[in-house]
């Protein structure tokens, strides 16, 4: 080979390495995609766009409108004036760290010595086969919360008394939340530490083997530990000062909290507990979520002022227990007529059934709430309570997670026909659908395990 010939191999080889740098974006191919002639729905104040284009490339929106060009690249797709929304976001979920819930879950620290420092993202499980089953019903991005030992099964507030002081006030906090994608990848895991959780009411005072107002006590006890300790920490690393309730791990674990910088998730129903933790929340300047609310809606007006969303499962319509006598199917329109952002979910189900979360966001709707109120409720609030930047919303520069539905989300009918999670388009099947495809019709073209009799 002469110069001439070695010079234009390496013009060409820089060229071509240049040019699949330039798709080869944080890890991701950075294809461009068009949907065109689609009917947005942005979660944004362009509310609602008819006949409009989204442009996709790698892994966020470009653009979105109604006079967008499309790049001459672009792998085009006719949404044929289909309703496109953004990924749907399954707010407490057990997606990937539980495949049978007799079995346990990894959302529960299980373990006297951790507590409010538990993070629940070492346990999760990308190729868990309930996340393909949630993917396929348009859900691509989870909020993962952990188990407070105050919601452990039998638990009651008049139970028997055992373990120390500090223990039991300990079991109050759960652990650290984390927010997964539902790509299946290795790097599903994208945000982590993003929220803590507490409980409080019965099931709090079920923790502490007490009542309510050793739970209260126990709760505002531990803030006051933990700014003391953020202050002092030098005196107490030497072994100097007051004995705290928590353990170090714990105590830095929840510093976040009492300077609002993470959300505190609050499990909780009655409304006079609502009423407590909203009194609690701005005495000590804590960023709320409310979790549960069966009784919420007798606190909307508080709620709205104090801007506390309230996750909410949406079929509550009986007395449980002495702690939602008032709950009711229309709660949801009236928390969120009166301002409150409600992020629906379901209670009990946030595992194999985190697909019928967006028929629960059509029961609201049938029950007063606004419609645009029921999809938001499973997308932009969400994102926003948590911190989740760049989801929730169509928009340029957001994360483009999108589905393309058949019809209308909230009809039980309704189906994704496309799914995009970070700009790449996902597989729609699951172990059910294949092997119902497999048994189904037992034709040559679908195996069979074993010959029919």
């Amino acid at each position: 080979m002469n110069s001439h010939q070695l010079r234009t191999k390496l013009k060409f080889s820089t060229a071509f390495v240049s040019l699949m740098l330039g798709l080869w974006v944080g890890g991701t191919y950075a294809q461009t995609t068009a949907i065109t002639n689609a009917t947005v729905f942005t979660g944004t104040s362009q509310g609602v766009l008819n006949d409009a284009i989204i442009v996709i490339q790698g892994t966020k929106i470009m653009a979105v409108g109604k006079s967008v060009a499309v790049p001459a690249d672009a792998v085009v797709i006719d949404a044929q004036d289909k309703l496109v929304t953004v990924g749907l976001i399954a707010a407490n979920s057990e997606l990937g760290f539980s495949e049978v819930s007799s079995l346990g879950s990894d959302l529960r620290s299980a373990n006297d010595a951790i507590s409010a420092s538990f993070e629940v993202q070492y346990g999760f499980n990308p190729r868990s086969q309930t996340i393909a089953v949630a993917r396929a019903a348009g859900t691509t991005r989870a909020i993962s919360l952990p188990e407070a030992a105050g919601n452990s099964a039998g638990a009651h507030e008049h139970d028997g008394a055992g373990g120390s002081d500090a223990h039991q006030a300990a079991n109050l906090f759960g652990g650290l939340g984390a927010v997964v994608d539902l790509s299946g990848s290795d790097n599903s895991v994208t945000m982590s530490k993003m929220a803590a959780i507490v409980d409080l009411g019965e099931a709090g005072a079920a923790a502490v083997k007490g009542s309510r107002g050793v739970t209260m006590v126990a709760f505002q006890g531990i803030l006051n530990d933990v700014r003391h300790y953020a202050a002092n920490r030098a005196s107490y690393e030497r072994g100097e000062g007051k004995e705290l309730r928590l353990s170090a791990a714990d105590l830095d674990a929840l510093i976040p909290v009492v300077r609002g910088q993470i959300p505190l998730v609050v499990n909780v129903h009655r409304a006079s507990d609502i009423a407590r933790v909203i009194d609690m929340a701005q005495i000590n300047g804590l960023k709320i979520i409310i979790n549960g609310g069966g009784e919420a809606w007798l606190m909307a007006s508080r709620l709205a002022e104090a801007k506390i969303p309230v996750i909410l499962d949406t079929t509550q319509n009986l007395p449980e227990d002495f702690d939602r006598v008032a709950t009711r199917l229309d709660s949801a329109a009236i928390l969120s007529k009166a301002g409150v952002k409600i992020i629906i979910t379901g209670e009990g189900n946030a595992n194999h059934r985190v697909r019928e979360n967006r028929l629960r966001a059509g029961m609201a709707v049938a029950n007063g709430m606004a419609y645009d109120e029921g999809v938001k409720s499973l997308t932009l609030y969400p994102a926003q309570a948590f911190g989740l930047k760049g989801l929730g919303s169509i928009e340029a520069g957001n994360l483009a997670d999108l589905v393309i539905w058949s019809d209308d989300p909230l009809e039980m009918l309704s189906q994704p026909e496309i799914v995009f999670i970070n700009g790449k388009r996902q597989a729609l099947t699951s172990r059910a659908s294949q092997l119902a495809d497999r048994y189904k019709h037992g034709t040559a073209s679908h195996s069979v395990a074993y010959p029919k009799p």
